[in-house]
């Protein structure tokens, strides 16, 4: 597929797309030796004893990079992913030697605040040139290979062999370490309200969030039932048959 003299599609673009799923994996890298490595320096370098001052840090960085995720799609079109993604690239320089030099905690919670903007504007600026080179048909294919990429490699399983069962990287926050779970939901809740109260563009009808279009399916179909096409539904009638399984005819929606 051609799109303005360039052509779309993983094949013609596998080279690009596989140095980019390489920089989300360092972009990720650089975060994962921070994790591991500053509540240490907290403690041993810095005489840190609270487990929040400890990981402030955590916060610092997350941030900055929530509020850089919110303007990298502006941004991306006024100055251009390629830009934004070098600029990105260029604010993380310092952060080493920030954190090697650091007379204080601060310096070093500071750092990582440049960190989380590193991260808003290369690892979203990655994700999103990976979409635009496979073209929109295959938005979601892409973004499917990097996380199963990604996934399975940090959960310490193959992405390409078969094993027995498969990876899991789980990621688990302890929300009551910074504040009280009841101010979470609150500002959750202000979150939630704010998003959609955003008035949608003239192809769609309404804001929806993450998820919200699949419960809804499931509370029609917990209602309702599933729809399923006479030739499925004669398939599973048929393996129920060979496996001796007792039948009951419902109705089925064509």
């Amino acid at each position: 597929m051609a799109h303005g003299g360039v052509r779309l599609g993983l094949r013609e673009n596998a080279s690009q797309f596989a140095l980019l799923v390489v920089l989300n994996a360092f972009v990720g890298a650089m975060v994962g030796l921070e994790r591991s490595t500053l509540p240490l320096v907290g403690e041993e370098d810095f005489d840190l004893t609270s487990s929040a001052a400890v990981l402030s840090f955590i916060v610092a960085f997350g941030a900055a990079k929530a509020v850089t995720n919110l303007a990298a799609g502006t941004l991306a079109t006024r100055v251009g992913r390629r830009r934004l993604l070098v600029i990105g690239w260029l604010l993380a320089l310092p952060v080493p030697l920030l954190i090697w030099i650091a007379p204080s905690w601060t310096v070093v919670v500071a750092a990582n605040a440049l960190l989380g903007v590193n991260q808003g504007l290369a690892w979203s600026m990655t994700v999103v040139m990976k979409i635009d080179l496979v073209g929109p048909r295959r938005r979601g294919f892409a973004l499917g290979l990097l996380v199963e990429t990604l996934g399975g490699l940090i959960a310490g399983t193959s992405s390409v062999q078969p094993l027995p069962g498969n990876g899991l990287c789980l990621i688990v926050i302890n929300v009551a370490a910074f504040l009280p779970p009841a101010t979470f939901a609150g500002l959750t809740q202000e979150l939630r309200d704010y998003v959609k109260s955003c008035p949608p563009d003239e192809k769609h009808r309404e804001i929806t969030l993450p998820g919200e279009l699949d419960f809804r399916v499931l509370q029609d179909r917990t209602a309702s039932g599933i729809p399923i096409d006479p030739q499925t539904w004669e398939q599973i009638r048929d393996c129920a048959a060979s496996a001796g399984v007792a039948w009951s005819d419902t109705s089925v929606t064509s």
